[in-house]
């Protein structure tokens, strides 16, 4: 169902209460099912926010072929992810590395957090960025948060015309005002 962003939470109640869960997620199939059956005949800048614990357990798809389609479609995918003090803390103590289970965590839980932090990893390769919420009571300020990212945001595209022999191209970018961030993608 496509939602209005004034539309209000009552509105779609009964259709909630008929999702049923069977304990599996595909993630990355669901977001590119959007991005090619939803949005991809729309104009305009165009956004998934994907309220999630982050973790994959049956897309037949891979975080880089959702990434690829995304991108294709021109979809921007934020993904939310809950947290709160002891996940945040478990998952900097194990940072990048595959850590032992403490003795004191179980192992259902040390595996959930190794999973969130792969998709973490994976978005920061990709170019994205995360964003945490502790039992979303901040979801009406991280909205306005996107929205307000959404209206700043452009995409400047070059194409070589490969005259130069070497293959070398030099390219600069410059911002007239701070703070503003420029994320650079090259690809082939």
């Amino acid at each position: 169902m496509i939602l209005n962003w004034d539309e209000r939470p009552q509105d779609i109640r009964s259709l909630m209460a008929r999702v049923t869960s069977d304990g599996k997620t595909a993630l990355y199939d669901s977001v590119i099912w959007v991005c090619r059956n939803v949005l991809s005949s729309r104009s305009g800048k165009k956004v998934v926010v994907l309220i999630s614990d982050g973790i994959d357990t049956a897309s037949r798809s891979s975080f880089r072929e959702m990434i690829r389609i995304s991108r294709q479609e021109e979809v921007t995918v934020y993904p939310i992810i809950y947290t709160n003090q002891f996940i945040q803390n478990y998952r900097l103590e194990l940072g990048d590395r595959e850590a032992p289970v403490r003795s004191n965590i179980s192992r259902a839980f040390h595996r959930f957090v190794v999973s969130q932090n792969r998709f973490l990893d994976q978005t920061r390769r990709y170019g994205g960025r995360t964003i945490f919420s502790n039992a979303f009571l901040d979801l009406r300020q991280i909205y306005r948060d996107i929205i307000e990212e959404m209206k700043s945001r452009y995409v400047l595209y070059y194409q070589s015309d490969g005259r130069d022999e070497d293959g070398s191209h030099e390219v600069r970018m410059f911002t007239r005002r701070v703070p503003g961030r420029i994320f650079v993608e090259f690809s082939q």
